[in-house]
């Protein structure tokens, strides 16, 4: 619960200080975090958490995406704007080199080669990267090593 309190207890400085961008955002993870906690009968632990504001993340960036093809650039701001707020609670991102060393270290403990080694790859490596770097990045980066 260290992850939700630490969330919380960024919310309430937020609205102290009146920095509604942050009060906003941080209200959605929270009722992100009250929905799933529904959802899953019980308390969450932090890796749901990050997992949780990892998808929240990916909306924001698609939506600000949508905004800016829609000609809506001031959504488009507000949604990365929320973005960086968002990614701030994210533990500290792999550099491409640090993520390729892992990538290498999980195909050569599966010891297999092609599309049928993407499965074991990709379970070995997640739980070391989640959350640490782009998943879609990986799988693209794991499919070209392998092939």
């Amino acid at each position: 619960m260290l992850f939700q309190e630490r969330i919380e207890e960024d919310l309430h400085k937020a609205m102290k200080s009146k920095d509604l961008m942050k009060v906003r955002t941080l209200r959605m993870v929270v009722a992100a975090i009250k929905n799933k906690r529904i959802e899953e009968k019980g308390p969450l632990n932090d890796e749901t958490i990050l997992k949780l504001i990892g998808v929240l993340i990916k909306q924001r960036q698609e939506a600000a995406e949508l905004f800016r093809k829609g000609n809506r650039p001031e959504k488009a701001h507000e949604e990365e704007v929320e973005t960086e707020l968002l990614k701030a609670y994210l533990p500290e991102q792999l550099s491409a080199t640090e993520a390729e060393k892992l990538i290498d270290a999980a195909i050569a403990e599966v010891g297999e080669k092609g599309n049928q080694a993407m499965g074991a790859v990709m379970k070995l490596l997640m739980p070391k990267i989640q959350g640490r770097v782009d998943g879609k990045w990986v799988s693209d980066l794991v499919r070209k090593k392998l092939s």
